[in-house]
């Protein structure tokens, strides 16, 4: 896998938002799960905002239900990969998109702490894949396994931050073309919204082109409207990626035998 952008790669293509199994069947055991869901939509949208591209794991769908309708809608067209393993990286066809896509970096959000979250961090780091976990954008059956899971993935690398704290870092200052934007989001998202699995109402930045959209269509109805995508700066994952790599071997020795 790679283990940076290319000379001619901007840093936020190279970082991508991997939204793990947020579905029917889990949502309601997890502790505060409106939270949870307000949280993700938050990062989602912030994704979008400075052009992360987003895209999800659902695990057995035909049995556990699709991913929540909400945050898909949120998402700007999201590849979705269908798998059994709880490591998404043993969703058919996953890997391939990192390599196509030149990504080395992911920011992961989703279900559930113990075991998806856990198992696909450790086969990102396997696969010299840069980590951070947005903290408040995981979620969990037992709210007490948090701690020790969390715990052990810093240790072998894993960055593990708010998702303000994450999202704040690509600005780096107030003239960033994305601070307006950005901003309202985050007053947007102050308060938890309810998440009910149903069509979104629109974000700020999104809101504009539908309303471009709706002028079109009532002079040509087969007109399209066109939307614009955020370039900027994004996480520079050098101290990570170094982290994990020392770690690497110490974890695989006390590991042997997991896939």
């Amino acid at each position: 896998m790679p283990n940076g952008p290319g000379e001619n790669t901007p840093l936020n293509e190279a970082v991508a938002l991997l939204v793990l199994d947020i579905q029917g069947a889990f949502l309601p055991v997890i502790h505060e799960s409106n939270t949870f869901l307000s949280r993700c939509a938050f990062a989602i949208e912030a994704s979008r905002v400075f052009g992360i591209q987003t895209f999800f794991t659902e695990q057995v769908p035909e049995k556990l239900g699709r991913s929540h309708s909400h945050l898909i809608q949120l998402a700007d067209n999201p590849e979705i990969f269908h798998k059994t393993a709880f490591s998404a990286f043993r969703a058919e066809g996953l890997e391939e998109y990192l390599k196509k896509h030149g990504i080395y970096h992911l920011l992961i959000i989703g279900l559930e702490i113990p075991v998806c979250v856990y198992q696909t961090v450790l086969q990102a780091i396997d696969h010299e894949i840069d980590v951070t976990l947005l903290s408040d954008c995981l979620g969990s059956r037992r709210p007490q396994d948090t701690p020790a899971v969390l715990s052990s993935l810093a240790q072998m690398g894993c960055n593990i931050l708010p998702s303000e704290a994450v999202f704040y870092s690509l600005l780096g200052d107030t003239t960033h073309p994305d601070f307006k934007s950005y901003t309202e989001l985050v007053k947007k998202y102050s308060k938890d919204i309810e998440m009910k699995d149903e069509p979104p109402r629109l974000s700020i930045p999104q809101r504009k082109n539908s309303q471009k959209t709706r002028g079109k269509e009532r002079n040509k109805n087969d007109q399209q409207s066109s939307s614009k995508t955020s370039q900027t700066e994004a996480l520079s994952p050098q101290s990570s990626q170094s982290r994990a790599k020392q770690n690497q071997g110490s974890r695989r020795k006390s590991d042997q035998g997991r896939t």
